[in-house]
Protein backbone atom coordinates (compact mmCIF):
# COMPACT_ATOMS: atom_id res chain seq x y z
CA UNK A 1 0.00 0.00 0.00
CA UNK A 2 1.05 3.51 -0.53
CA UNK A 3 -0.12 6.31 0.67
CA UNK A 4 1.01 9.44 -0.51
CA UNK A 5 0.39 12.99 1.49
CA UNK A 6 0.54 16.26 -0.16
CA UNK A 7 2.14 18.43 2.50
CA UNK A 8 1.40 21.38 1.08
CA UNK A 9 -2.22 21.07 0.34
CA UNK A 10 -2.73 19.99 3.81
CA UNK A 11 -0.34 23.35 5.27
CA UNK A 12 -2.84 25.62 2.64
CA UNK A 13 -6.19 23.92 3.92
CA UNK A 14 -5.16 24.79 7.56
CA UNK A 15 -3.97 28.30 6.64
CA UNK A 16 -7.72 28.85 5.27
CA UNK A 17 -9.18 27.69 8.51
CA UNK A 18 -7.11 30.00 10.44
CA UNK A 19 -7.83 32.44 8.35
CA UNK A 20 -11.69 31.95 8.96
CA UNK A 21 -11.08 31.74 12.48
CA UNK A 22 -9.86 35.36 12.59
CA UNK A 23 -12.67 36.64 10.19
CA UNK A 24 -15.07 34.93 12.70
CA UNK A 25 -12.99 36.67 15.97
CA UNK A 26 -13.27 40.04 13.90
CA UNK A 27 -16.53 39.54 13.41
CA UNK A 28 -17.38 38.86 16.66
CA UNK A 29 -15.30 41.67 17.67
CA UNK A 30 -17.74 43.66 15.22
CA UNK A 31 -21.14 42.54 16.54
CA UNK A 32 -19.67 42.98 20.49
CA UNK A 33 -19.06 47.22 19.56
CA UNK A 34 -22.64 47.24 17.51
CA UNK A 35 -25.03 48.97 20.18
CA UNK A 36 -29.08 47.94 20.23
CA UNK A 37 -29.48 51.60 21.26
CA UNK A 38 -29.68 52.34 17.22
CA UNK A 39 -33.31 50.54 17.38
CA UNK A 40 -36.41 51.77 18.61
CA UNK A 41 -37.21 50.90 22.45
CA UNK A 42 -39.61 48.20 22.07
CA UNK A 43 -37.38 46.34 19.68
CA UNK A 44 -33.59 46.76 21.62
CA UNK A 45 -34.43 43.86 23.84
CA UNK A 46 -34.69 41.90 21.49
CA UNK A 47 -31.95 43.80 18.96
CA UNK A 48 -29.57 43.20 22.19
CA UNK A 49 -30.57 39.71 22.55
CA UNK A 50 -29.75 39.04 18.60
CA UNK A 51 -26.22 40.51 18.71
CA UNK A 52 -25.12 38.59 21.72
CA UNK A 53 -25.76 35.19 20.77
CA UNK A 54 -24.62 36.20 17.43
CA UNK A 55 -21.57 37.10 18.94
CA UNK A 56 -21.22 33.57 20.76
CA UNK A 57 -21.98 31.85 17.94
CA UNK A 58 -18.81 33.83 16.54
CA UNK A 59 -16.47 33.02 18.47
CA UNK A 60 -17.39 29.30 19.03
CA UNK A 61 -17.12 29.18 15.17
CA UNK A 62 -13.47 30.82 15.49
CA UNK A 63 -12.77 28.28 18.14
CA UNK A 64 -13.84 25.50 15.39
CA UNK A 65 -11.81 27.18 13.37
CA UNK A 66 -8.83 27.28 14.74
CA UNK A 67 -9.32 23.87 16.20
CA UNK A 68 -9.16 22.29 12.94
CA UNK A 69 -6.27 24.59 11.75
CA UNK A 70 -4.47 22.98 14.82
CA UNK A 71 -5.37 19.38 13.98
CA UNK A 72 -4.39 19.93 10.47
CA UNK A 73 -1.09 21.55 11.70
CA UNK A 74 -0.08 18.39 14.06
CA UNK A 75 -1.42 15.36 11.26
CA UNK A 76 1.38 16.95 8.93
CA UNK A 77 4.01 17.40 11.66
CA UNK A 78 3.41 14.05 12.47
CA UNK A 79 3.03 12.27 8.97
CA UNK A 80 6.52 14.00 8.39
CA UNK A 81 7.92 12.70 11.51
CA UNK A 82 6.86 8.92 10.28
CA UNK A 83 7.74 9.60 6.18
CA UNK A 84 11.54 10.34 8.22
CA UNK A 85 11.74 7.18 10.34
CA UNK A 86 10.76 5.42 7.62
CA UNK A 87 13.13 7.25 4.97
CA UNK A 88 16.02 6.43 7.93
CA UNK A 89 15.46 3.17 8.14
CA UNK A 90 15.98 2.49 4.70
CA UNK A 91 18.98 4.41 4.68
CA UNK A 92 20.35 2.45 7.27
CA UNK A 93 19.37 -0.85 5.69
CA UNK A 94 20.85 0.55 2.65
CA UNK A 95 23.74 1.70 3.91
CA UNK A 96 25.77 5.07 2.45
CA UNK A 97 25.23 5.91 -0.85
CA UNK A 98 27.74 5.85 -3.66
Amino acid sequence: MNVQIDYDSLAGASQEWRDLGELMDDTADRLSSATPGVFAPSVRGAAAAFLSAWQGFARDSAGVANGLADALELNVDDQRAVDDVVRDGFDFLLGPAG
